[in-house]
């Protein structure tokens, strides 16, 4: 990696990050600095800095971003949101600086005007010398890639409770992961994902016609965040179960 490029990361957010590395590395041409995987202390340290009040996201995030200053980034960025995760932002980063870390900030929320030069100034903090074009493609590819986690890890919550041999469906899955956070093009997102459906395919199952199928309502965290809902989906899923997401 070039020295000169920002090292940009970005709360975990269940397996999303590697969209977002798609993003930065493939449309900005920055470095991306995964965050650690999210671990009780990461949630000790969120919360210990945190005010008491506020959500658990705001704690796991918090804790996901001092992971990843410690991980090496030294620009964080922070989405908008239709909630309160519009003011996270701002409120995180001046507890991280009175913690003492020294980092760049990019805000979303702060350039949420609609128009699309404010978008462009924040993408542009990243890398000035950025391509709108390639961005753009990249942005493109990683929505698809967005697309492609939610079918994949849909499939997988419907069947991995029935499969014949433990395991099959997992290692199927974690290849999945691998292959889209390895990909630089949207060719490797393609393959990635086709390969996924072909394993997916070539497992034996014992499924009922009528399993028992339950639904997991809740914010972003509680349905799907596997460190921040304890892994129910996959608790549900090992008892035999058809597990879906609702939002």
């Amino acid at each position: 990696m070039d020295i000169g490029k920002k090292k940009v990361s970005f709360p975990m957010v269940a397996n999303y990050n590697s969209v977002v590395r798609y993003f930065v590395e493939c449309g900005l041409d920055a470095q991306f600095i995964m965050p650690p995987k999210m671990t009780r202390r990461t949630l000790e340290i969120g919360s210990r800095y945190s005010p008491d009040y506020v959500c658990a996201p705001f704690k796991s995030t918090l804790g996901s971003m001092i992971d990843a200053l410690e991980a090496g980034a030294d620009t964080l960025v922070m989405t908008m949101g239709l909630c309160r995760l519009g003011y996270y932002g701002e409120l995180q980063e001046q507890i991280i600086r009175d913690l003492g870390y020294n980092f760049e900030m990019i805000n979303l929320a702060e350039y949420t005007t609609g128009k699309n030069r404010d978008y462009l100034k924040a993408l542009r903090r990243i890398n000035p010398k950025m391509s709108l074009a390639k961005f753009t493609l990249a942005a493109a590819e990683g929505l698809k890639m967005v697309e492609y986690i939610d079918e994949i890890e849909a499939e997988y919550y419907r069947n991995c409770g029935f499969e014949l041999n433990k395991g099959d469906y997992k290692k199927a899955l974690d290849r999945f992961y691998l292959a889209m956070n390895m990909a630089k093009s949207k060719k490797d997102v393609e393959e990635g994902y086709r390969e996924a459906k072909r394993e997916f395919n070539r497992i034996s199952m014992d499924k009922p016609e009528q399993p028992l199928r339950v639904g997991i309502v809740g914010e972003y965290f509680t349905i799907m965040d596997p460190f921040s809902n304890l892994d129910l989906e996959q608790k549900l899923a090992d008892m035999g179960v058809e597990v879906h997401r609702w939002m």
